[in-house]
């Protein structure tokens, strides 16, 4: 990557392009896979309470 003094432009080189494209790509899949986890762990946490409270009801 280099700066163009003119205008202040970045120019960047299609390998650059390309890594910062799989970057991207791996921090949405690294949040879809947090998103998804906070979400199994919700699911558990709100089944272990449900069965707490049928053990209180018994």
């Amino acid at each position: 990557m280099r700066a163009n003094e003119k205008n202040q432009t970045l120019i960047y080189s299609s390998s650059q392009i390309i890594q910062m494209d799989l970057q991207d790509k791996c921090e949405k899949n690294n949040m879809d896979l947090l998103h998804e986890s906070i979400h199994e762990a919700g699911l558990t946490l709100s089944e272990i309470k449900a069965w707490k409270k049928s053990l209180y009801r018994s």
